[in-house]
C-alpha cells in the first residue's frame, strides 16, 4: 500500500489545479487519470473548440472582404480552398502537445501520475488495477461525458467527442440540442460551408441567457442560414441513403449526412464506487457543500461532476481554493460563483455575467432598471452580411448596482472579463457612466448607455 497526503481522481482542469496547488504547499500528491491529461477541456472541448472558432472567424472575414472593396486581381484567385484535413491534423498536434507538456510539468512539481481507472474502497483508500493507495484526503474530479438519449436508433448519431475526430467536413449536419455545445458547433460548421439544422425541445436556443439577447441571437442564426427548429421532441434516428434522418414525435423529420447529439453532459462516475462509500448524489452529480465537501468527511469533489457551473475556470478556482484552505492555511477560501463571466464562442460571440432581466425581476421586482442598445457595429459597416451587436445592463436599487451584463457581438469574448472585475467590486451604473470610454469601440457603449 502506497501512502500520500492527497489522491486526486481526474486529470482535467479541476484535478490538475488542486494537485498542483497542494504540491506547491508541500503535500505528497497522487493524480489518477484514465485518459489523456487535460481532460475534456484540452482534448475534446474548450481548446479544440476555440481553435475551430478562430478558423471559422477567418472564413467569415474572407466572406466579408468583398464588401470592403477586395476583389480578385487578374491572374490571381481570391477564393480560398479550405484543407480541413490539414487543419484538423495541426489542431490535434496542438492539443496533444498541451497534454504532453503537462506530463513533464507534473513530474517537475513532484506529483505522482498514474494511468488507470480509480475505485473508491473507503474514505481514505483508492484502488487502481488491484493496487491500493491511501491518503488522508481524496478529491474527485472525473469530469463528464456527452449524453446520448435512449431513443430508437440513437447510436446513429455522434457527439461532440466524435466531431473533433473528423478529418473531413460533411455536406450537412443536424445538431440535436441548442445549448453552448450545439450552437458553437453549428456556428463553426456553417462557416466551413456545412448545411446546418439545429433541433431542440426548447423554443429558443441558450435558455440560460437573457431573453432579449437570445432573440437577437436567433436573428443572427437566420442571417447566417442556420435553420433552428424549436419545440421538437426527437423520437428516433433512422438510417437512410446518404445519411441519417431525425424523426420528431410530431412526424416532422430532417435528414443530413451526419447527426450530432448536443443535449448536455452527464457526470463520469461510472465504476468509481460512490455508492459503496456512501457518497450522496443528485441526478448522478456528486453533492457538495460550499467547501466542496461531499457527504463523506475527507472526500471532496470539484468540476463538472458536481453539477455546478460547467466551466473550466470555475473548476480551477474551486481546486485552488480547496488546496489553499487545507494546505495553505487560508481558512476562509472557497468558491464564489456570483459574478462569473461566460462566453458562447459563436460568430459573433455572446457573453454574460450575473442575472438576466427575468431573474433580476423575480428576485428584486420593481427595483430593477434595464439599459440596452442594439446596433450594427463599424466592423460590419460595409460587410455583405452585417451582424448586430446587442448589449444590456441590468441594475438594481437606488444606487443602480450592476447585477447583469449581457453582450452579443464583436469583442464580447475579450471585453466581458473586465466587467466581471467591476461587478465583483460592487460597481454601479454611476461607476460605469464615470468611466472614460475608448472611442470608437463597441465596449464604449457599455459605459455610455442612457
Amino acid at each position: 500500500m502506497k501512502n500520500f497526503d492527497l489522491i486526486v481522481v481526474g486529470g482535467g482542469s479541476g484535478g490538475l489545479s488542486v494537485a498542483e496547488r497542494a504540491a506547491e504547499y508541500g503535500a505528497k500528491v497522487l493524480l489518477i487519470e484514465r485518459d489523456r491529461i487535460g481532460g475534456a477541456c484540452v482534448n475534446r472541448g474548450c481548446v479544440p473548440k476555440k481553435v475551430w472558432w478562430y478558423a471559422a472567424g477567418h472564413a467569415a472575414a474572407l466572406k466579408d472582404a468583398s464588401g470592403w472593396g477586395f476583389s480578385p486581381q487578374e491572374g490571381k484567385d481570391f477564393a480560398f480552398n479550405f484543407d480541413y484535413a490539414d487543419f484538423a491534423k495541426r489542431r490535434l498536434t496542438y492539443t496533444t502537445g498541451i497534454g504532453d507538456w503537462y506530463g513533464g510539468y507534473l513530474s517537475d512539481k513532484g506529483i505522482t501520475r498514474l494511468v488507470g481507472s480509480a475505485l473508491l474502497i473507503n474514505d481514505t483508500q483508492v484502488s487502481v488495477d488491484g493496487e491500493v493507495y491511501t491518503a488522508e484526503r481524496i478529491v474527485l474530479s472525473p469530469g463528464s461525458t456527452p449524453i446520448v438519449p435512449p431513443v430508437e436508433g440513437a447510436a446513429l448519431g455522434g457527439t461532440s467527442d466524435d466531431v473533433f475526430k473528423w478529418t473531413t467536413m460533411p455536406q450537412s449536419v443536424v445538431l440535436i440540442g441548442s445549448g453552448y455545445i450545439g450552437v458553437e458547433l453549428a456556428s463553426a460548421m456553417k462557416a466551413f460551408g456545412v448545411q446546418v439544422t439545429l433541433v431542440d425541445m426548447v423554443d429558443q436556443p441558450l435558455p440560460a441567457f437573457d431573453a432579449d439577447i437570445r432573440n437577437t441571437f436567433v436573428e443572427v442564426l437566420e442571417k447566417e442560414g442556420i435553420v433552428f427548429k424549436g419545440g421538437i421532441k426527437v423520437s428516433s434516428l433512422v438510417a437512410v441513403d446518404g445519411g441519417v434522418s431525425v424523426v420528431a414525435a410530431d412526424g416532422q423529420s430532417w435528414t443530413a449526412e451526419k447527426v450530432i447529439w448536443a443535449v448536455g453532459r452527464k457526470p463520469a462516475t461510472l465504476g468509481l464506487g460512490l455508492e459503496a462509500v456512501g457518497i450522496k448524489t443528485d441526478r448522478g452529480f456528486i453533492t457538495v457543500d460550499e467547501w466542496q465537501q461531499t457527504s463523506v468527511t475527507g472526500i471532496y469533489a470539484i468540476g463538472d461532476v458536481t453539477g455546478q457551473m460547467a466551466l473550466t475556470p470555475v473548476a480551477i478556482a474551486a481546486g485552488r481554493r480547496l488546496a489553499d484552505r487545507i494546505w495553505g492555511g487560508k481558512a476562509g477560501r472557497k468558491l464564489d460563483n456570483k459574478y462569473v463571466a461566460t462566453v458562447v464562442f459563436t460568430h459573433p460571440p455572446m457573453a454574460m455575467i450575473g442575472l438576466t432581466e427575468a431573474a433580476a425581476r423575480a428576485e428584486h421586482g420593481e427595483a430593477v432598471k434595464v439599459y440596452s442598445s442594439k446596433f450594427t457595429p463599424m466592423r460590419h459597416l460595409m460587410s455583405n452580411n452585417p451582424l448586430p451587436v446587442h448589449i444590456k445592463l441590468v441594475c438594481v436599487g437606488a444606487k443602480e448596482e450592476v447585477v447583469g451584463v449581457h453582450w452579443l457581438g464583436e469583442g464580447a469574448d475579450e471585453g466581458i472579463q473586465g466587467f466581471a472585475i467591476a461587478m465583483g467590486m460592487g460597481a454601479t451604473k454611476a461607476d460605469f457612466d464615470n468611466t472614460i470610454a475608448v472611442h470608437p469601440s463597441i465596449a464604449e457603449e457599455l459605459v455610455t448607455l442612457r
